[in-house]
């Protein structure tokens, strides 16, 4: 796993952070503060930094099989 891998791997893991913060503070939200209509505020950017977290952390698992697939 090269350089450039790790980075993207820390990058995902930082991506998938983002994800369970925005979650959590979207259930927060929504339970303590009474604010179920704000809920997509936070639970849209949160699926968006899951998805760039599954693309960054499969990054080298899908190259290798393109890769392979190639020859």
């Amino acid at each position: 796993m090269g350089k450039e891998n790790k980075k993207e791997v820390k990058l995902g893991y930082f991506y998938f952070f983002l994800f369970v913060t925005f979650i959590t503070a979207g259930i927060i939200h929504k339970r303590v503060y009474n604010g179920p209509e704000f809920m997509m505020l936070w639970h849209l950017p949160a699926a968006v930094f899951l998805v760039l977290a599954g693309k960054n952390l499969t990054k080298h698992n899908r190259s290798r099989y393109y890769q392979s697939k190639g020859q």
